[in-house]
Formats: structure tokens, sequence, C-alpha cells
């Protein structure tokens, strides 16, 4: 089954090389260096990498000795740079409004251009999940009050302003994907086994080197978890492997997969139809988020990042308000 690596970039140095999207710190660099191993043992047929510096970084230096013949073929996508804009507007009940909020990811690099004194609003993947669970209360228990059930976009506003942005990311996804043969259609995928057989699908392994939020935002777009509750109940350390593999399903699906993603599906005649074989059905399915067994191989650890406020690793938050 194919596979898809989703590689946060390695610990950052935003100071050094701002205007091309910062650097990496000296641990970085041992921590690109230790991804490069593991990405051998996983016999890596394509490599992405994102067009800021911190992940370009991150790719070469994880493909320079392991994979030369991986790196003499690295692409960059453009749609997998940070989302550096999606940050929050609303003020939280009974705290500072937004805008007067500093971020620890005030830095060029980051969306911001200026001096690192400027203030903004933090991340909306920066968010306290008390407060997004909160707002997602109904939807997470199934309990509803009233006849019109309401999703993340109607209940949580600071997600919401990024909806077409969203939207945007997915396409771009969808169309990365659909040039590997992996063709989206509703909530699930398919690939043409004429021309992939299955050799070839199983082999295909799949690295993307990319940054934080938008790690986590495509993820929940794989995955199918509405995106405010994946930002707030996951994280990505520095480096990070997230491993989702695309489950094969049989292509003759069962009534109730088949009614579950097309609402016009007719059950009376699903039996009646010949099955093919010209194709396989696909489910993207997590095996692992945030994985850092690359480094405890190699002897290293998360290092405290200068950058955050609470003595955490790069894009950790704590205590918030």
């Amino acid at each position: 089954m194919v596979r898809l690596y989703i590689i946060r970039h390695a610990d950052p140095d935003y100071d050094t090389d701002r205007e091309n999207g910062g650097s990496l710190t000296d641990h970085g660099r041992l921590e690109a260096m230790a991804l490069g191993k593991f990405l051998k043992e996983q016999k890596l047929t394509h490599a992405y990498s994102s067009p800021m510096g911190r992940a370009r970084l991150t790719a070469e230096l994880a493909l320079r000795d392991e994979l030369p013949e991986i790196l003499a073929d690295l692409k960059v996508e453009n749609w997998t740079k940070e989302l550096s804009s999606w940050r929050q507007v609303s003020s939280i009940a009974g705290n500072e409004p937004a805008s007067a909020l500093v971020s620890a990811d005030d830095r060029v690099g980051e969306g911001n251009t200026t001096v690192t004194t400027k203030k903004k609003s933090r991340a909306v993947w920066d968010i306290p999940a008390s407060v997004i669970r909160s707002q997602l209360n109904e939807c997470i228990s199934g309990e509803y009050k009233g006849s019109s059930p309401k999703g993340w976009q109607q209940r949580c506003l600071d997600h919401s302003q990024y909806k077409d942005s969203f939207d945007s990311l997915c396409k771009e996804s969808d169309l990365f994907l659909a040039r590997h043969g992996i063709i989206r259609e509703g909530q699930r995928y398919s690939m043409d086994t004429s021309k992939y057989d299955t050799k070839s699908r199983r082999e295909m392994r799949i690295a993307v080197f990319c940054h934080g939020g938008f790690g986590l935002t495509w993820l929940s777009h794989l995955l199918g978890i509405p995106l405010p509750l994946f930002h707030s109940s996951f994280y990505l350390p520095p480096s990070s492997v997230s491993t989702v593999v695309f489950d094969e399903h049989n292509n003759y699906p069962d009534i109730h997969s088949m009614a579950a993603f097309d609402n016009n599906y007719d059950p009376v005649s699903h039996y009646s139809q010949p099955k093919r074989n010209d194709f396989v059905w696909m489910t993207p399915r997590s095996l692992c988020v945030g994985g850092t067994n690359h480094l405890s191989m190699a002897g290293l650890e998360t290092k405290v990042s200068s950058y955050e406020a609470n003595n955490t690793p790069s894009g950790l938050k704590t205590n918030f308000w």
C-alpha cells in the first residue's frame, strides 16, 4: 500500500536567512541527518519540499548521505509552505483580545516581515483544546440540540475565516496525489490497477518536508477529522514524521460503505453490478502522527526551543492565558 510521510522541518533557526524562511539550529541539523537513516529504511521513492529554507535544508541534510539519488530529484511544492497568515482573530471571554497577544511565533519566515517585537495573534492551531472542544461539544458528543446540526465552519470563528484557504489546500492535495495516480472520489481514493499493479503500489513511498501548522492541516483533510479538532489535539515536534498509509479495500465495497459515500447510491442494484478489477479503493489511515523514533535511534531528543516562552520545544504552546 502507498505510504505518505509528512515530515516537519527540524529544530528551526528563524533568525538566519529570514527572507528565505529560516534555517536550522545545530541540533536541528543533527535531527535532519537522523531522518536520513529512517527514510532509507523505508525505501523512499519520491521526495518533495516546501519552498521555505528550514524545510528545504531539512530535506537536503536528510537525503544527502543516505538517499542521494532521491535528493537529486527533490522537487519543491509551493503549496506546502507554512500557513503563516492563519491567525486568531477572536477574543476569549475573560481574557485579552487576540490583537493584544504577543505570539511566540512572531518572527520572519512565519508570515512576519518586520522586526520580531511586533505584536500579533497566535496561529489558529495554537488555540487551546478546551476552547475548541467547548465550541464543538455537540459535534463530539453526537447529541445535537435543534434540528440543524452545525459543524466547525459555523461554530469555530477563528477557523471558519480560513475556509477558502483550507478548501484551496485540499484541492492542491488532491492534485498532488493525482500526479501519483491516487484519485480522490468523495471521502475515498482510487488507483488504476492497469497502470499501478500491486507491487508498484506497495513500493510507492512519498515524503513531503513541510511545517507544523501545514502538516496538521493536511492530515485533517486526509484523515477526514474536523480541522479545529485536529489542530488542537495533535502536535508535530521538529523533524517528526507522520505516516499515512492508503489502506486498500475490495473494489466491490459493501452496501453500507457505498451508501455512506454516495447519497444517490441504490442498494437494490448493488449486487447486479459486475465486480470491477481495473481499480482499487483506498482510504488514508494514520500509522503515526508526530513520530520521533529516528531521534531515539540516533541518541537525540527533542530540544527545548529558545523561541518558546514556556521552556518547550518549537511549536508547543502551554499556559496561553
